[in-house]
């Protein structure tokens, strides 16, 4: 049968025009239940209704995926195919499923909807999260100070510095003060003492609601007792707070405002993709990265994410849609006319963003073999991790995966609390974001911002390996746990089923707690231990240093099994309390620092 279609033979329906094979349909989003040893009551999310499907019809229906021909369609049933069915039957049921609005016609997706909001346009600010690190500010400042893209427009710019060291803190406030003088839009400072009156102010509004100033302390500077974990959340809180509705592209410090791509990378069309990450290249040295990108010097960033953040997300009528991986989630919330962008992200080109060459090892599946075939090269670009990572055109996504390090959001939106301190900060802020929007999607963009491969980045040339986690990689695990269970469909009830799994789980006894966190560790390490053996299969074991450094991180991940907690302070049942207070309290927090006027806020 796979031979017939590899060929294109025997594709015409009996009873049915060929020019209907070639129209494109897409599956509705069901959620199914079963309904006895053989069938699958399934519910039909587009049409609001409910159908019962031999378990057998919904074991193929489930594999289907974009909006493509029926003939494509009918591959994919082949391939999925474990009952040995007749291409005639595969034809019938692809057939039956249009009938009873299981497969829905293309037309569905760009029929005229009516939006229920009100998509104002409005201006962009940019905020840049630094500490202690004042040559990176300097340089992304004099970046985009200097650059027409954001001089032209005057774009609001804000440096929220968490620095810790006083030194530092006063030479990030001079910089800002000296490039402040020739910029002809607001450049403003956000440091401790900024904070201080702010927090303050805030802690004075939300006295009304009972939310006590300690808790805003836990949201804007962590907890006290912390000490040793990096503050990145808490200082894009302070962000997102004084951000008030608005608009506003978030960047780290040392992304700067030098944008290339991929050869042939181009800013026009769309592809819609379910998840994952945008194509990623590794370079053994920066000579090999310089020959490789292209300088994007006529993309006006700024304008780019400006023209699509918010906005209703629509098929575009000319056709330039690549529809293949459009998700049943996605085109469900686009037929009802519901979805829209609520974040725009860019790339990184330059120094890595990852904490361990276990992603370069894993991406082997995805990326070019030849840096796998090459030793040297394979471990320069280990030791080096210079990377580009963009897509070749826009891409809307609805994975749950967001990177902080150059996002724009859309402040009328739903926007969580980030976990104020420790890594993966930016990862289970976008989880629980596009979890608790589930009418909103991700674009992302073919422009990688310079990423300086100067700043220092941890080694990752060795082999032995330390995984247990840490308070922020256990957070995400948690929220993976939690995002799952969901039952609400408005984005203030998700956030606040958010907030209710937090603080039950973190008042559970401290045996109970200590094994749901061990259980959480188990399924996160068993499943990549399972992709990683599926890997070493794949390829044979082949060549041996990149067998031998996939293997290291599988024998440190099995070894955290054993005492996974480890790596957690005493205080972190605590900290998850407090963040499901958080949660709780957040909508009236942030409405409440909306309210605030005043000159370090980004309206």
């Amino acid at each position: 049968m796979a031979g017939d279609l590899a060929e294109g033979g025997g594709l015409e329906p009996e009873g049915r025009s060929g020019a209907m094979m070639q129209e494109r349909f897409y599956p509705a989003e069901c959620a199914a239940f079963p309904a006895g040893r053989e069938e699958v009551l399934l519910r039909n999310r587009n049409a609001g209704e409910t159908l019962i499907l031999p378990a057998a019809q919904y074991g193929l229906f489930r594999f289907l995926t974009g909006c493509i021909s029926l003939d494509g369609h009918l591959e994919t049933l082949v391939q999925a195919d474990r009952y040995g069915f007749a291409l005639d039957v595969l034809r019938r049921l692809l057939t039956g499923w249009v009938e009873s609005g299981l497969l829905r016609p293309e037309a569905l997706l760009s029929a005229e909807k009516k939006s229920s909001k009100d998509h104002k346009r409005g201006g962009l600010s940019a905020a840049v999260i630094t500490a202690d690190r004042p040559e990176s500010l300097k340089k992304w400042l004099e970046s985009r100070t200097g650059h027409s893209d954001f001089s032209g427009p005057r774009i609001p710019l804000y440096v929220f510095d968490g620095s810790g060291n006083s030194d530092n803190a006063k030479r990030n406030r001079k910089i800002t003060a000296d490039l402040g003088k020739d910029y002809p839009g607001p450049l403003v400072y956000f440091g401790e003492e900024e904070k201080r009156l702010f927090r303050d102010s805030l802690a004075a509004a939300c006295s009304l609601d009972g939310i006590s100033p300690q808790l805003l302390d836990f949201a804007l500077h962590g907890p006290g007792d912390g000490a040793g974990f990096v503050r990145t959340g808490a200082n894009r809180n302070t962000a997102l707070l004084a951000a008030g509705r608005g608009r506003t592209w978030y960047s780290d410090d040392d992304l700067y405002y030098r944008i290339f791509s991929h050869p042939g990378a181009v800013g026009e069309g769309r592809r819609f993709e379910a998840g994952g990450y945008s194509e990623l290249k590794f370079f053994a040295s920066q000579g090999e990265l310089r020959d490789y990108f292209v300088a994007m010097e006529n993309y006006n960033l700024p304008r780019e994410i400006l023209s699509r953040l918010g906005e209703p997300l629509k098929l575009d009528e000319a056709g330039r849609e690549d529809l293949a991986a459009l998700s049943p989630e996605t085109a469900r919330v686009i037929e009802g006319g519901e979805a829209l962008i609520g974040a725009v992200s860019a790339g990184y080109c330059g120094a890595r963003w990852f904490t361990d060459s276990f992603f370069i090892d894993s991406r082997r599946y995805f990326s070019d073999d030849d840096i796998y075939l090459d030793k040297r090269r394979y471990s320069a670009s280990v030791l080096s991790g210079l990377n580009i990572h963009a897509p070749r055109m826009p891409v809307v996504r609805d994975g749950l995966n967001l990177q902080g390090g150059s996002l724009a959001l859309e402040g009328t939106l739903e926007l969580p609390a980030w976990f104020p301190l420790d890594r993966q900060e930016d990862s289970c802020f976008g989880m629980m974001f596009l979890a608790c929007n589930p009418q909103v999607r991700a674009m992302y963009l073919p422009a990688a911002l310079y990423h300086d491969p100067e700043v220092d980045k941890p080694d990752l040339s060795g082999t032995d390996r330390d995984l247990l986690p840490g308070p922020g990689r256990m957070n995400h695990m948690i929220l993976g746990d939690f995002v799952r269970q969901f039952v609400s469909e408005s984005a203030e009830g998700r956030l606040q089923e958010a907030a209710q799994k937090y603080i039950r789980t973190a008042s559970l006894g401290q045996t109970s707690f200590r094994e749901y966190l061990r259980a959480q560790y188990t399924k996160y390490s068993d499943s990549r231990i399972e992709f990683i053996d599926r890997l070493l299969d794949i390829y044979n074991d082949e060549p041996g240093w990149w067998a031998e450094s996939l293997t290291s991180y599988r024998d440190a991940l099995t070894a955290g099994v054993k005492d996974p907690l480890a790596g957690l302070p005493g205080g972190y049942q605590e900290w998850l309390k407090l963040y499901g207070e958080l949660l709780e309290a957040w909508p009236v927090i942030r409405e409440r620092a909306a309210s605030l006027a005043g000159e370090n806020q980004l309206c």
